[in-house]
């Protein structure tokens, strides 16, 4: 086997996959569409959840959120979970295989979580310093300097998507997008050009990916002010999204859930537009130039294929939820499986056909959608397709047993020093 590749592993927050996908986009994104003429574009990724940390410990163990712990629930009063400590990461995995391993990152992607395990560095920018600002160029300058320690493995998370959106003028126009969330997407993708020309693309496997998909109808207007730097300063002094929240659950309808789309925010739902996400696959030799995969796959697969893709599939040590998808790039068949998803409030189960969502306050009145037939999610037909909804519901309990022996450990949970830090933080993001 030649030299290691480098992989640079691009995450955008809130990626959408009809962003990416599909003749009906009015979006511009060249850099994304000579991604996908240059490699394998799976358009059919779904997130095991619609929250960031959940979503980025799957990747990082190839594992649902009920094993590895990450899902934002408090243990107590007043304290957060932390990565299992027996589910062994990408960065450790390939760290001990000769690769310097790199995560530049924001947001909730804090190091008390344990998500920092196996970097040899993990550096959390505030969520202001995005690619276009002086962070940026000095990513910039980092990536063609080349002082990156060869072989690496760089997690950039950029969160440029993420309220209140980052849109540079040139770009703030109806040419760019319909929304404020479509022209941001053009406007970072023209930056990600900038990025990608900085790297050796000979010697670099290149993987897209976003975390989980985003509703850009929220938040109502009215709120909006509330994700502005000094809006997120006076709610999370007042709490005012939290209280607003509370009052808009009290006044949900079971049997109408969309009926209110504009408060559902990117944690709150596992509608398509949540959770359904871009992942394309560069890299001469493994990946195919403009190959589609249409199959159903889900983030619990990445670690598997990265570590097939670099010769080191026999470096786990462990099960994992998750599965290589080389053979599909290869035109291979797998098994159809079901995936899971889940928020703190809700646990969902996938096909390619159906989709079943299940709320903790109301186990008994289930949301399914044909996903084949009606893509919007408008109908739910649990009332006519009872014998669905129990076959999925046994599916979800059967995919809920695979804890695995040798992953299983008491919650690992964090000092009431770390677990105060972490909810301030998530206060000052609005999630709290």
């Amino acid at each position: 086997m030649g030299a290691k590749r480098n992989i640079l592993f691009l995450l955008i927050d809130c990626l959408r996959a009809d962003m990416c996908f599909g003749e009906e986009r009015f979006v511009k994104t060249p850099t994304i569409d000579r991604l996908k003429e240059g490699g394998t574009a799976f358009t059919q990724a779904i997130s095991v959840s619609a929250a960031t940390q959940a979503t980025v410990s799957t990747m990082l163990t190839g594992v649902y959120p009920f094993v590895h712990g990450i899902m934002m629930k408090r243990h107590g009063k007043r304290r957060f979970g932390t990565l299992n400590p027996r589910c062994a990461t990408l960065p450790e995995i390939i760290g001990k295989n000769g690769y310097h391993t790199y995560a530049m990152v924001t947001g909730p992607l804090l190091r008390q979580l344990g998500l920092d395990r196996g970097f040899e560095q993990y550096l959390h920018r505030a969520v202001e310093c995005d690619v276009y600002s002086d962070w940026g160029r000095e990513l910039l300058d980092a990536l063609r300097g080349r002082t990156l320690e060869e072989p690496w493995f760089l997690f950039l998370h950029l969160w440029e998507l993420h309220m209140p959106r980052v849109v540079l003028k040139p770009f703030n126009s109806r040419l760019y997008g319909r929304n404020r969330y479509e022209r941001a997407v053009s406007c970072l993708d023209h930056h990600l050009q900038r990025i990608l020309d900085s790297v050796d693309l000979d010697r670099t496997i290149v993987l897209l990916h976003g975390d989980h998909g985003e509703n850009y109808d929220y938040p109502p207007l009215v709120l909006r002010p509330l994700f502005t730097r000094p809006g997120r300063v006076v709610n999370a002094r007042l709490g005012i999204l939290r209280k607003l929240r509370k009052l808009r659950k009290q006044s949900w309808n079971p049997h109408q859930p969309k009926a209110h789309i504009r408060w559902i925010s990117h944690g709150d739902g596992l509608y398509e537009f949540l959770v359904r996400v871009p992942l394309i696959a560069v890299g001469s030799g493994l990946f195919p130039e403009a190959k589609i995969v249409d199959s159903q796959v889900s983030q619990v697969d990445i670690l598997p294929t990265i570590l097939d893709a670099i010769g080191l599939a026999d470096r786990l040590n462990q099960r994992i939820h998750g599965r290589s998808l080389l053979p599909l790039v290869k035109d291979q068949s797998l098994p159809e499986r079901p995936v899971i998803l889940e928020t703190r409030k809700r646990m969902g189960i996938r096909t390619p056909r159906w989709k079943l969502i299940v709320s903790a306050s109301n186990p008994d009145l289930p949301e399914l959608y044909d996903l084949q037939n009606d893509p919007m999610e408008d109908n739910n037909l649990r009332e006519g397709e009872e014998g669905i909804v129990r076959m999925l519901e046994e599916e979800l309990r059967d995919i809920e047993t695979l804890k695995y022996p040798e992953l299983l450990a008491e919650p690992s949970v964090m000092s009431e020093e770390d677990s105060r830090l972490v909810e301030k933080k998530l206060r000052d993001l609005g999630y709290l």
